[in-house]
């Protein structure tokens, strides 16, 4: 069965239904088709978070826990391989953690996400389980008239970012 993809017009021959793929010139298209660039997402019947197991995620009001973490972040930064490879930032401690209400900051120096990064979480083990702590934001300077005095990598955290998970499984369960 041939399908055309709406936004770029080419047409793809569909083998298998229960596979999926998103043409990369139009994140709306949900069409079945064989592979037609390298830059297609591929959708299987099970969720993967099923068949491989979730990380969780976690929250905490003492900065100290996230200060003297060991933690790790995975991102598609622009700058390595077009963003075309994850690139893991192993074995990293914030040098600040600040608390505020349900919401947590963690300030990573010396920065080390790109474009690209945003969004990737930041994770670790916490009583023996895989959590996410946190989801990288940008990057924050801190500038005295032409000087830059602070440079970070930020990530956002806390008992907000859990409400956000959990609202997402209440009103989009895998299954």
């Amino acid at each position: 069965m041939a399908v055309g993809c709406a936004s770029c017009r080419r047409t793809r021959t569909a083998q298998d239904p229960s596979e999926t793929r998103l043409c990369a010139n139009s994140a709306a298209s949900n069409l079945p088709t064989t592979s037609m660039t390298t830059l297609s997402a591929t959708f299987t019947p099970t969720p993967l978070g099923n068949r491989a197991g979730w990380m969780g995620s976690y929250s905490s009001s003492d900065d100290g826990f996230y200060e003297n973490g060991i933690w790790h972040s995975v991102g598609y930064p622009g700058s390595y391989k077009n963003a075309e490879r994850a690139v893991l930032q192993a074995a990293i401690s914030p040098e600040d953690a600040d608390i505020s209400g349900d919401g947590a900051v963690l300030d990573f120096e010396p920065p080390f996400a790109d474009h690209g990064w945003s969004g990737g979480p930041l994770f670790g083990w916490v009583d023996d389980q895989p959590r996410v702590v946190g989801i990288e934001r940008g990057e924050e300077e801190e500038d005295l008239l032409f000087v830059t005095l602070d440079d970070d990598t930020v990530f956002s955290g806390g008992e907000h970012m859990v409400n956000l998970v959990k609202y997402g499984y209440a009103n989009w369960p895998a299954t």
